[in-house]
């Protein structure tokens, strides 16, 4: 079947196989008054590279409401159907955010109030809802849709870009810019900076598209010197490729494995890592055990450059104090936003005289053990640590070099991400010594939510991180909440030796 033979009404007829994938990929670009040049090459390279990969396709360019609200009728039959394992989703062209929803633009749309967007734009709440009675499959959506001004002259929103929306569960959601951000057209060129680099990085052969994502997103945000970042959110609990992976034995993963770790020793021993090593290793190794600090190193490196606005960082006066009995702030409660629970970056900000008093409690029957406090002495940031008064080292991320005075992490446990997200997944793999058994371990960390959480030191709306792994043969399970804002983790629970340690004060002098 061509793209030419695939009727918008095919997609809901489809018997394949028991893995059948179904597409409805859309582009608008001949509005009347604020005209695209990109979308409708976007949406056909798009359609193109589905075929290739073994979706039946329905392409539509330059639709109406009424034939964006029929595919999309369509491809929520298509999902529901047994034989359908896979549904994507691809919109190219002009769409606005209302009241924290997010709306697509057909090109008969003719909006002068913000009324008239509910009227004449498609709620991509309503294909969200859609797809979502399709459970069990696996749904993706991707939008290229955040040009400025997306109804010209006549009407402006008071939001600019995309509301940010959580995933469904079983979902992948794909926006070319960050949310509340805008994506400006390239001009001169066939292809958006966004779907250009999408068509490039989805059509090699065997990638992950979680892997793939986050190299279109380190390629945007160079392009365009940090004034584009694109930004996903997942709720997929498997793997998900375009073109089938290839299948490594155990010898190959175990080469793979030290392949990356020398690749980032080099890293580490340069006396100063340049921007460019860490965009090599993030391309080498897009979901890679090093890879939410090389974010940030990298992060870090292009600050002075990128437009993205930064916290104003206070003097030197604490700016952030926690305890029984003291107000939280406000900036460390929630998002108004009632689809999302928000993206923030996770980005410490140590000084020395920074303290910490933990409970250490029993995790069943909640009996304090012991109480301890954790106090910077000092602050390294050309060799990437921070000091303890008790003789532990971490990194900046706050990944843990050494514990007391005797357990050394060679190979640090990569506890924090660079972002803190619900869905968010990373990886880390640590080698361990002294002060106990030693030996090379693993962790698979996800977000799961964000969640109100009491300790003594008061409520918070925390991230909820939670970790499985192994090391020497042990099972490992880490809980972790973590507060954007906060350098450490709010609460700790830790199953194989029945132990959980809450905040109970704090002072903290910078708050990133």
């Amino acid at each position: 079947m061509t793209l030419a033979d695939a009727p918008l009404a095919a997609l809901a007829k489809v018997v394949a196989s028991p893995a059948s994938r179904v597409a409805l990929v859309i582009g608008n670009e001949r509005y009347r008054h604020n005209p695209l040049h990109n979308a409708a090459n976007d949406a056909r390279g798009m359609a193109a590279l589905l075929t290739q990969a073994g979706f039946t396709v329905d392409l539509k360019v330059d639709a109406t409401l009424a034939q964006m609200a029929s595919a999309i009728d369509a491809l929520g039959q298509a999902a529901a159907r047994p034989d359908v394992g896979t549904v994507l989703f691809f919109y190219a062209g002009h769409a606005a955010q209302l009241d924290w929803r997010n709306y697509l633009l057909p090109v008969d749309g003719n909006v002068e109030a913000a009324s008239d967007i509910l009227r004449q734009c498609v709620d991509l709440g309503t294909l969200l809802r859609r797809l979502e009675r399709a459970r069990g499959k696996t749904k993706l959506i991707i939008l290229d849709a955040c040009r400025d001004d997306p109804f010209g002259p006549r009407f402006r929103p008071v939001q600019k870009g995309m509301s940010q929306y959580d995933a469904p569960a079983g979902t992948l959601l794909a926006f070319a810019t960050a949310p509340g951000r805008v994506a400006l057209e390239m001009a001169g060129s066939v292809n958006g900076r966004y779907t250009e680099s999408l068509l490039r990085e989805l059509s090699v052969r065997g990638v992950r598209i979680d892997d793939a994502l986050k190299r279109v997103r380190l390629s945007v945000r160079l392009a365009s010197n940090g004034t584009q970042v694109p930004w996903e959110s997942t709720s997929l609990e498997s793997d998900v490729y375009l073109f089938p992976a290839p299948r490594l034995s155990e010898i190959e993963l175990e080469q793979q494995a030290r392949d990356e770790l020398a690749a980032w020793n080099r890293i580490k021993a340069s006396p100063k890592p340049k921007l460019a090593d860490w965009v090599d290793y993030l391309k080498r190794y897009p979901n890679g055990k090093f890879a939410e600090v090389a974010q940030v190193r990298m992060r870090n490196l292009m600050a002075s450059s990128e437009a993205t606005p930064r916290p104003a960082l206070p003097g030197h006066a604490p700016a952030l104090q926690l305890g029984p009995g003291l107000a939280v702030p406000q900036r460390l409660k929630g998002s108004g936003n009632p689809n999302s629970a928000g993206t923030y970056p996770f980005r410490p900000v140590w000084t020395a005289g920074d303290e910490y008093l933990f409970h250490e409690l029993d995790l069943y029957s909640g009996v304090r053990q012991r109480s301890y406090r954790i106090v910077v002495s000092g602050v390294d940031a050309a060799n990437n640590q921070v000091e303890f008064a008790d003789g532990s080292l971490s990194d900046l991320t706050g990944a843990p070099l050494k514990e007391g005075r005797y357990r050394h992490y060679d190979v640090p446990i990569q506890l924090n991400p660079a972002e803190l997200q619900v869905g968010r997944r990373w990886a880390s793999r640590f080698s361990q010594s002294g002060g106990g058994p030693s030996g090379v371990g693993e962790y698979d960390f996800r977000i799961s939510e964000r969640q109100a959480v009491k300790v003594p030191a008061g409520e918070f709306s925390a991230f909820r991180i939670e970790g499985i792994g192994s090391f020497i043969g042990r099972h490992l399970r880490l809980t972790r909440w973590l507060v954007p804002g906060l350098n450490v983790a709010l609460r700790q629970e830790v199953r194989q030796t029945v132990r959980t340690r809450v905040l109970v004060s704090a002072k903290q002098a910078v708050s990133g």
